[in-house]
């Protein structure tokens, strides 16, 4: 995480950074290599099984979709930005993800970036998000996950805590993808897995375990507060939790 926090605020600029990075990228190895090193995972691993870079393109093409929208509903002619979001969705929807990089990056000329970096003002940015602050989550999360790793838990019980972890994960490393798309997906899916979950039981341990868990979601929530506190859809999820499991009430106290 690398970009300024306002440099990643709406999708088009999520795009023109993709884009300009994956340019950077030499035209003889292949596509998947390419988009593993642009989105954070492993080439080697990437050329083994490509299922997790094709799983982030999904997510890249879902905001070339929201930026398609939100540009629909400017004054703007879809003639001046449809064309160059096709062409990128060209480099993104990747017929042989195996294929020389070569083949697709042609695609993305200098008008392209440009038709990107006009809708990228045009845009209005998302709730401001500290990168510096995500990167603090994370290695919180990293530390715990060791500590986790090496505990005794109760059975299931160290599944559900890692299982957390991973949510809360997801959301900050696909946050240069998605922006706060990422942030609301964790949110929802930590809730409903931990509405799943049968409460904590006596075991110290267990209850420890909890606790970590706890704390992560509270940094994850007090780095993300920008969009916890605007987000309409965060606000009243948390007001269901709210009544509905007290488990969940950490999540529901006021942020200071």
């Amino acid at each position: 995480m690398d970009e300024a926090a306002d440099e990643q605020n709406n999708s088009a600029k999520r795009l023109l950074i993709l884009m300009k990075k994956v340019l950077e990228k030499s035209d003889q190895i292949s596509t998947v290599q390419v988009w593993a090193q642009v989105l954070g995972l492993d080439p080697a691993a990437a050329l083994e099984d490509p299922h997790d870079v094709l799983e982030k393109l999904g997510l890249v093409r879902i905001e070339i979709n929201r930026a398609r929208t939100l540009m629909g509903e400017t004054q703007f002619s879809p003639e001046l930005y449809m064309p160059y979001l096709d062409r990128v969705r060209n480099v993104v929807t990747v017929a042989n993800i195996s294929a020389p990089w070569s083949n697709y990056k042609g695609n993305i000329q200098p008008d392209t970036l440009l038709a990107l970096a006009y809708c990228s003002e045009i845009l209005k940015p998302e709730p401001p998000i500290s990168l510096a602050e995500l990167q603090d989550v994370l290695d919180m999360l990293l530390k715990l996950r060791a500590e986790i790793e090496t505990a005794s838990y109760s059975p299931g019980v160290k599944d559900f805590l890692m299982r957390q972890l991973g949510i809360i994960e997801a959301g900050i490393r696909d946050y240069p993808i998605s922006g706060v798309g990422s942030i609301k997906n964790a949110f929802r899916s930590g809730f409903t897995d931990m509405g799943s979950h049968s409460d904590p039981l006596e075991d110290p341990k267990d209850k420890e375990g909890y606790s970590k868990v706890i704390r992560a979601w509270q940094r994850f929530r007090e780095g993300t507060k920008a969009f916890v506190e605007t987000d309409k859809f965060a606000i009243a999820l948390m007001n269901r939790i709210e009544q509905a499991k007290p488990l969940l009430g950490w999540l529901i106290t006021p942020l200071s």
